[in-house]
């Protein structure tokens, strides 16, 4: 992907890259077997390949225990649920959990990876999803996004 964009959700106070073939779609128009939350702000390409985006602002006590509780429902709800690993880590002092996991969706098996990260106070979901035969294209990509992350908290005016 040579060409990134900058994408400012929240009134700016979200931003994060984007490859430049997506583009924002409707929550409405994004298909039912693709998602475990309901997201704020969806994202997908020509090779329905989808990036989904939710914040809320309250403060969790710890990323990874609420991947785990994610991890419950899905593995209750989702057919063919295959856990391919589980994580924590701290990137630019930001608490990140993350879970990589597939399912089988109309014969075809999917990849996702869920994150969740806190930044003082706001807990963003990401999810993006892909074909599973398509993992190794994406995954990297999907990480590159992740790192992009970025929330402002507390600014008034342009200043930072």
């Amino acid at each position: 992907m040579d060409v990134w964009q900058e994408i400012e959700l929240y009134e700016g106070k979200l931003i994060l890259n984007l490859p430049g073939d997506f583009s924002s779609i409707l929550a409405e128009e994004i298909p039912d077997d693709i998602t475990p939350i309901f997201p704020q702000y969806a994202f997908t390409n020509t090779e329905d390949v989808f990036i989904l985006v939710k914040a809320d602002t309250y403060e969790i006590q710890d990323t990874m225990d609420e991947v785990k509780k994610i991890y419950d429902v899905l593995k209750n709800r989702e057919k063919d649920f295959q856990l391919i690993m589980a994580q924590q880590r701290i990137l630019d002092e930001v608490s990140q959990a993350m879970m990589c996991y597939t399912t089988d969706v109309h014969d075809k098996q999917k990849y996702y990876m869920l994150t969740l990260c806190e930044f003082n106070g706001v807990q963003c979901l990401y999810l993006s999803c892909c074909l599973y035969s398509e993992k190794n294209r994406w995954e990297p990509i999907f990480n590159q996004i992740i790192d992009s992350i970025k929330v402002r908290i507390g600014e008034r005016d342009g200043q930072k």
